[in-house]
């Protein structure tokens, strides 16, 4: 959308084109957010559910671009990991599941699952992660403290550095398209050859 002319009015516009989720991003608030925050606070008034992102309160750093993409995945994401947590919590109660769900974040933490979908864009790479995170323990279990991780599966190969019994992390990613996320993830490096790939 253009920039300029009433909040409410190219909120509505987005409405009309069939948006699902908001960014909300202006080019220096990372200095001062006070402008996001009120755009943020009138759009709210007016969206019809939690996908709303402020570029800063994701990610406060001075390069807008890269603030920008790492708000736009996160919208990009929140939608379809809300409806996917949802239907797995759902299910889980159905089987008599009981307690809190803790999802995997690429930083190689975990989060509630009531809290996850509003920074949906730190799962990016959790799966990989996971992975490096269960080595990571493994190492620990045997005494170890220094490897490289290898994960391959259908389409790719994951690495990973562990030094001195902790995975290296990254405030860099780039994921398809050229797309830089900045959120702190453990640093998996992913070449394009699986086995299903090689075979």
């Amino acid at each position: 959308m253009g920039v300029g002319g009433d909040p409410r009015d190219l909120v509505r516009a987005l409405l009309a084109e069939g948006c699902e989720a908001l960014v909300i991003h202006f080019l220096h608030a990372y200095a001062n957010p006070e402008h996001e925050l009120r755009a943020g606070a009138i759009a709210r008034e007016l969206w019809p559910n939690p996908y709303v992102t402020l570029g800063h309160a994701l990610l406060s750093e001075f390069r807008e671009y890269e603030r920008g993409t790492t708000a736009s995945v996160n919208a990009a994401v929140q939608p379809i990991l809300d409806r996917y947590i949802r239907r797995l919590q759902d299910d889980l109660r159905a089987k008599g599941f009981a307690r809190d769900l803790l999802v995997m974040n690429g930083n190689g933490g975990t989060v509630p699952a009531g809290l996850v979908v509003e920074a949906a864009a730190k799962t990016v790479m959790s799966g990989p992660a996971s992975g490096v995170m269960a080595a990571a323990a493994t190492l620990a279990q045997s005494g170890l403290k220094n490897a490289i991780t290898y994960d391959m599966g259908g389409t790719s190969t994951d690495v990973a550095l562990i030094a001195g019994g902790v995975p290296e992390v990254s405030a860099e990613l780039t994921i398809d398209y050229g797309l830089p996320i900045h959120l702190p993830m453990v640093d998996v490096h992913t070449v394009g050859a699986g086995g299903g790939s090689i075979a």
